[in-house]
């Protein structure tokens, strides 16, 4: 019903120091033709190692919220273009049935190719959790709390832009 329906929180999450960034990455998003099927709109910047989230419609995107990321190492890159946000879970499990690897808070962006948190063991420890550095398989890495913002507020269907 409408009272229980998903609403994708809106507000800002920058602080003063993120004005120059604002200006640049909206003004880049809003000079094109740039549209998403929802009012969510993901920009990752490689070059930066940088995750970019905006709230709004074509030519009015607001920057809402950014943050650290790790793309793919050069054997195995991170794909770039444009997609849409797929499925989503909790977790999966990765690696060999010796050294299982966990990753929390997925969300699809195409295929195989995901958002989701650094890298845990079973038991909850961190094995890699270092970000701004090209060394995954070509996922988008991202801090737990980071990866479950993602999750919680980007609705199936948003467009993401990976360059």
């Amino acid at each position: 019903t409408k009272d229980n329906m998903y609403k994708p929180a809106t507000q800002s999450l920058l602080n003063a120091n993120d004005t120059t960034i604002e200006s640049t990455y909206e003004s880049k998003l809003n000079s094109g033709e740039n549209t998403s099927s929802t009012n969510n709109y993901i920009l990752v910047d490689l070059s930066q190692q940088r995750v970019y989230i905006f709230y709004g419609a074509m030519h009015n995107w607001k920057l809402i919220n950014n943050f650290s990321c790790g793309s793919g190492k050069d054997s195995t890159p991170t794909v770039t273009g444009h997609f849409r946000i797929g499925v989503k879970g909790l977790h999966f499990k990765s690696g060999t049935s010796d050294a299982p690897v966990y990753c929390k808070y997925f969300t699809q962006i195409s295929g195989n190719y995901l958002f989701h948190s650094i890298l845990y063991d079973k038991y909850g420890n961190v094995i890699d959790g270092n970000l701004g550095a090209v060394e995954s398989h070509g996922c988008i890495r991202l801090a737990l709390e980071n990866a479950k913002y993602i999750y919680d507020n980007i609705p199936i269907g948003s467009t993401i832009w990976i360059e």
